[in-house]
């Protein structure tokens, strides 16, 4: 069987009869149009390429904010300004003022580092003026219990403020104010290690600074526009090396009358410098002592001052018109801490005391017969000062 498709009748399939040689006039049906457009859109379809298949996204480029040139830029916080020292003369010398007699009392202490030094801050608030009293202690003592204060470091400045009063006596609003803590923690790149209270007596509040070493030191009281105190106390990071005393060092001895009086020596300091080592007898009382120095043989270093080897050299040095330790109040102490070593890359070798009657030895023992100098500093507390210098 043949399928053929009119020329005149594009779209329309002709069927043959039963008779297949009789033609007859041709037929449309719908049905088959259909089938036929189908047929001719799904051979379109087959002939269509293949989809590619999805590429993956390329995710845009960051966007760059552009700087506005005439937006001002952000001011930088300015750094903070260097805390300048107290200005003067760093001592480790005695420190004193007065004040002004009133109803003081410490309500605050503070302790911080800076370059080159430390600094103690006290405030002071009430009535009157602070005044203070300041020196280097060879060891803590509670005042006025005379108990061994536990404070760290190598070296403590007393610090006495005056004119305070115990807090019943003080106005109401400074009453709860009072400075009570028992210590103060210093920061750890300065030479201050703490600050440690002490109790309130005879119109002074006493502190104690712990030091790593001694060090020189400037005071000043600075007052505040709302009238209160504070008294500064930096401690510089740089130890003092003393200048000797002047004149003429020989071996020679020396000798000065003094005063007669009540007092006692109460403490010996002994340090080396750059040329000499230093001999310091600190005294208490309130006038000056009578003092003499000089060499000695070995007999009467063995048999009067009871040295075993007393070496090449020994120089006495005897303080007069001191009271016996038996006749001494209770509180108070003569210095019998010896015999003590001398300090290291120093000449003096030993120094011991004794006392005996109304005068205090005090013997240093030497290498050989050195050359030194003796001044006596008559001010409270006096002090003998003997500078020993190296060969």
């Amino acid at each position: 069987m043949s399928v053929a498709i009119s020329a005149s009748h594009r779209g329309t399939l002709v069927l043959p009869t039963r008779e297949d040689a009789i033609p007859t006039r041709p037929r449309t049906s719908t049905s088959w149009v259909l089938f036929a457009g189908l047929a001719a859109g799904l051979l379109l379809a087959s002939c269509e390429p293949e989809p590619a298949p999805d590429e993956p996204a390329v995710p845009d480029p960051p966007e760059i904010e552009e700087e506005d040139p005439d937006e001002p830029d952000e001011p930088e916080e300015p750094e903070e300004a260097a805390v300048e020292p107290l200005s003067g003369e760093p001592t480790t010398q005695d420190r004193e003022d007065p004040g002004e007699v009133g109803r003081l009392a410490v309500t605050d202490v503070e302790v911080a580092a800076h370059e080159g030094f430390d600094r103690v801050v006290l405030h002071v608030e009430g009535e009157g003026v602070p005044g203070w009293f300041i020196r280097y202690e060879e060891e803590p003592i509670a005042d006025p219990a005379g108990e061994p204060m536990s404070v760290a470091g190598e070296a403590f400045l007393r610090v006495a403020i005056r004119n305070v009063a115990l807090p019943p006596d003080l106005p109401e609003r400074l009453r709860e104010q009072v400075w009570d803590e028992e210590r103060v923690a210093a920061p750890e790149d300065g030479v201050v290690q703490e600050v440690v209270g002490d109790a309130i007596s005879a119109g002074q509040h006493g502190f104690y600074v712990g030091i790593d070493a001694l060090r020189p030191y400037l005071v000043e009281r600075i007052e505040q526009e709302d009238g209160a105190h504070r008294v500064v106390i930096d401690v510089f990071h740089e130890e003092p090396d003393p200048d000797p005393l002047a004149g003429d060092p020989s071996t020679a001895p020396r000798e000065e009358a003094g005063d007669p009086d009540t007092q006692f020596v109460h403490d010996v300091r002994v340090g080396t410098h750059d040329g000499f080592d230093r001999v310091v007898v600190e005294h208490s009382g309130d006038a000056s002592v009578g003092w003499s120095t000089a060499y000695v043989d070995d007999a009467r270093a063995r048999d009067v001052l009871g040295l075993e080897e007393p070496g090449e050299g020994v120089l006495e040095i005897t303080i007069r018109n001191i009271t016996p330790p038996d006749e001494l109040p209770d509180e108070l102490q003569t210095w019998d801490a010896g015999p003590i070593e001398g300090p290291s890359g120093g000449v003096i070798e030993q120094v011991d005391a004794a006392v005996a009657d109304d005068h205090h030895v005090i013997v240093v023992g030497l290498p050989e017969e050195l050359r030194y100098l003796v001044e006596y500093v008559d001010a409270p507390p006096g002090r003998l000062i003997v500078d020993i210098f190296h060969r």
